[in-house]
């Protein structure tokens, strides 16, 4: 009697046990679920916002596009149609482009719905008024909505103001309606997912919160913030995740569970004693473990047949190269896109495809990324077998063996030659001067900023060259305007003779350029520039049948740390070319601060 006695003991002893370690599993486990729900909805929110912000702008973008476009066409809007229809197949989310010369809605595309808008006067409309007026004073875009939009529905609008010279031309403008914006992310979905969301903002009149979509409150256990940045605005995003009713019940299953399993030790440790019919059962189980090892062996084997037919069928280029960089594997789609078959690169580098524009440093950067256990993404213009070029958006990952050792690469991409080739001609629109092919205001702005900010950390030296030309409006007024747009183009490829390819040369405007220097070993080599230009320039220079008789005159700014931005820089190069202009043109001046300017140095 002595045997069973104890070995009830130890079968009560283990059920109190396992009950114990059963609840607290549970509580840990309840508070892990908590954690990871926190960070979920939190990774969720931080996500939809910035997803939301990064597509608005760039929607917004389509309205300076078409304002740096007007500007450059000084005022004219003849081909508002045809323009309008290129930017809404580049940058997607946009409802429609108008144009509101001084305030005043006159064009829009896609006209067809919202005629009503037409004549409609931004500038005066009490609701609309403050955000263009805004816009119309900081000459930047700013953003209007939601709103009722005239012609029905609620939208967003983004107003660029268009200035032609120093005048007020009047706006450019994309409207975004809401249903799109709210397609940009997947918070639509997250209500079958027990999420829920709520889309807001102060109002700017009332400092109120104004729900814009989703639920007007989150009463959530897990909940989390994003703020969205939008220009002249702020919206927030707020994300609740909803406990499922189960999870009440989990202590109560716990402890369920934790009786059921002291019950299984309890006769467990009931049958110990009886060891010949344990050994059968052992026997049974092994039997019935092989048994279901070998169905698994079936479905995995069946699970690697529908991996293979997924890779070879994959709409992706897909490579697989050793841990040398050999190729191993490439899938039918990287035949079709790169135009060489698997044979001629299997065994290969893929070296094969790699174009003149991957430069050695990008090819150490990646490999250095790979070996260091870590994925690389990036783009690269890769080259086809007929020698054409082609655009791929890449992600290649280290594959890892059962000892945590690298053994291959997996490269996966697609084909993006077509949306870049669309990004680069948005770019292009964006950055350059349409008659001359040199980079614009905006473009020479931006880099001078980067300069400034570099001079002060590196202490290099750069400077700023501002450049006129002399007796250009006797050419218009004698030979007409088509030959002065020809002269500005042959001073524009003598420009970039006599710079080299690491200078910045820009057109501002009319027959005002400007030359950015950088890395120049020292001042003499800034002079040494200026005169050859100069020497370049001087006339007369034959456009057509005609002697244009002009010379050029530059004032120099040198750009050292007591420049705060490039507006100080270019208003002293500009102070400088006005003292060469007095001193009798076709030379240069250079800003001195102490002195204010100096002559030009002598030989």
């Amino acid at each position: 009697m002595a045997l069973p006695h104890r070995e009830r003991i130890l079968a009560i002893t283990a059920a109190l046990l396992c009950m114990a370690l059963g609840t607290l599993a549970v509580k840990l486990g309840s508070n892990y679920w908590l954690l990871e729900a926190e960070e979920r909805t939190q990774l969720i929110a931080f996500d939809q916002a910035k997803n939301l912000e990064r597509n608005i702008d760039r929607s917004l973008a389509g309205a300076k596009v078409l304002a740096t476009v007007i500007e450059l066409n000084g005022g004219r809007d003849d081909d508002f149609d045809a323009l309008a229809e290129s930017i809404l197949k580049g940058l997607q989310g946009i409802t429609n482009l108008q144009l509101a010369p001084d305030g005043i809605i006159a064009k829009i595309y896609p006209l067809p719905g919202n005629e009503k808008a037409i004549g409609h006067n931004v500038l005066v409309d009490d609701k609309r008024r403050a955000e263009a007026q805004l816009a119309v004073t900081s000459r930047r875009l700013t953003l209007a909505g939601p709103f009722t939009l005239v012609q029905g529905g609620v939208a967003i609008i983004g107003r660029q103001p268009v200035f032609v010279g120093n005048r007020f031309w009047g706006f450019a403008s994309a409207l975004i309606t809401m249903d799109q914006v709210l397609a940009m992310t997947e918070l639509n979905s997250l209500d079958g997912e027990r999420y829920h969301f709520k889309l807001w903002r102060y109002h700017p009149d009332s400092q109120a919160e104004q729900v814009i979509a989703g639920d007007a409150e989150i009463a959530d256990e897990v909940s989390a913030r994003a703020p969205i940045a939008l220009p002249n605005s702020t919206w927030y995003l707020d994300v609740g995740y909803h406990k499922p009713p189960l999870l009440r019940a989990v202590f109560g299953l716990g402890f369920t569970l934790s009786l059921l399993i002291s019950l299984i030790v309890g006769h467990w440790l009931y049958n110990l004693l009886s060891r010949p019919r344990q050994l059968q059962r052992r026997v049974e189980a092994k039997t019935t473990e092989l048994r279901a090892a070998n169905q698994q062996l079936q479905r995995e084997k069946q699970q690697l047949n529908l991996f293979r037919n997924a890779v070879e069928q994959s709409g992706n280029v897909i490579i697989i190269a050793d841990r040398d960089g050999l190729v191993e594997y490439v899938n039918p789609r990287f035949s079709s896109v790169s135009g060489f078959s698997a044979s001629e690169v299997v065994g290969q580098r893929p070296q094969v495809i790699k174009s003149e524009f991957t430069s050695p440093a990008e090819n150490r950067e990646l490999w250095n990324t790979l070996l260091a256990g870590q994925t690389w993404r990036g783009e690269r213009r890769n080259r086809r077998k007929n020698g054409s070029h082609y655009w791929s958006l890449l992600q290649i990952s280290p594959i890892r063996d059962e000892h945590g050792e690298i053994t291959h690469f997996l490269s996966v991409s697609d084909d993006i030659t077509d949306s870049k080739e669309n990004q680069l001609l948005i770019e292009k629109l964006a950055y350059h001067d349409s008659l001359t092919g040199l980079n614009n205001r905006r473009y020479f702005i931006d880099r001078l900023e980067q300069a400034v900010r570099f001079g002060e950390r590196h202490q290099r030296c750069a400077a700023v060259m501002f450049l006129d030309l002399d007796r250009f409006k006797a050419v218009n007024d004698r030979f007409g305007h088509q030959v002065g747009d020809e002269l500005l183009i042959e001073v524009a490829k003598r420009l970039l003779q006599v710079t080299r390819k690491s200078d910045l040369c820009a057109r501002l405007a009319g027959d005002e350029f400007t030359v950015l220097l950088t890395e120049v070993d020292c001042v003499q080599g800034v002079y040494a520039v200026a005169e050859k230009i100069i020497t370049r320039m001087r006339g007369p220079i034959t456009i057509g049948d005609h002697g244009c008789d002009i010379s050029i005159s530059i004032g120099i700014s040198l750009i050292d740390q007591s420049h705060q931005s490039a507006g100080q820089v270019l208003r002293q190069a500009d102070m400088a070319l006005y003292m060469a202009k007095n001193a009798g043109r076709d030379q240069y001046r250079v800003y001195q601060a102490e002195q204010s300017l100096h002559e030009t140095p002598a030989d």
